[in-house]
């Protein structure tokens, strides 16, 4: 009953979403229909990424340390630099309570790009990576 209640609030809010990239190369939590990719983002134009996906139960991450270190191995064996993987923690954490489901069960959504890289031949070696967090109840 209250995850149902709680999904019909949800409806009602604006998502929030985590989003880190050429555009906000610190990370900002903005509203979902603010959030934009660059078009020549390796992710979005060669699906060249990894994801991985963690269920939350009354606010609290399931074996958040062993999703973390899939993640972590996801984004060696691509070769994407990642220098604080850990700091995903902490932006899934800050989705659960921005958008209001501490006391509901949710699905983190994690995602890390190649990013946007200059136009080369080679294989890009110095990029900065693109991050994005979104959450449903």
């Amino acid at each position: 009953m209250l995850i149902t209640m709680l999904v019909k609030h949800m409806r009602n809010l604006e998502k929030v979403v985590y989003f880190s990239s050429i555009f906000e190369p610190r990370g900002v939590f903005l509203p979902k229909s603010r959030a934009r990719v660059a078009s020549t983002d390796r992710g979005f134009m060669l699906g060249y990424g990894v994801y991985e996906v963690i269920r939350s139960y009354g606010g609290r991450l399931f074996k958040v340390c062993e999703h973390l270190a899939l993640l972590s191995h996801s984004l060696a064996a691509v070769r994407i630099a990642c220098s604080k993987p850990e700091r995903l923690v902490h932006v899934a954490r800050e989705l659960i309570r921005r958008n209001q489901l501490l006391e509901a069960h949710a699905v983190v959504y994690v995602q890390v790009t190649r990013g946007v890289p200059e136009r080369q031949l080679r294989f890009p070696n110095q990029t900065v990576p693109s991050g994005r967090g979104d959450i449903r109840p």
